[in-house]
């Protein structure tokens, strides 16, 4: 069978990891989630939980290369934020993520048309 994760807010990153870990789950649909640890880093005054940082691992990798890593495995983003918690357009994000297995959508929905669009 299929396994589809999905994910929203604060669990995106932590999702994003899980499925770079699992080769068994086939696809992923991450709304509203923080963008990459390096918007963090660059921003001054943070909105995001630290809990969506894992401090000394931006050192190492970061969002979008787990995102590359995970390929040909499909990966929807759908109104991915800042640290400081202001949404980054659809061509932002695809100049951060800029693999052919990521698909972007400006907002982040959370319905039955959405998760199955991944």
């Amino acid at each position: 069978g299929t396994i589809l994760l999905a994910a929203r807010g604060r669990l995106t990153v932590p999702a994003l990891f899980a499925f770079g870990a699992s080769q068994e789950i086939d696809s992923v649909y991450l709304a509203g989630g923080l963008v990459s640890f390096k918007s963090v880093l660059e921003t001054e005054i943070y909105r995001q939980p630290l809990a969506s940082f894992a401090w000394n691992l931006s050192r190492v990798v970061d969002l979008p290369l787990i995102a590359e890593q995970s390929a040909p495995r499909q990966i929807h983003l759908a109104g991915m934020v800042d640290a400081s918690n202001n949404p980054v357009s659809p061509d932002q994000l695809r100049s951060i993520y800029a693999s052919s297995n990521v698909r972007i959508s400006s907002e982040p929905a959370w319905d039955e048309k959405a998760l199955g669009s991944v």
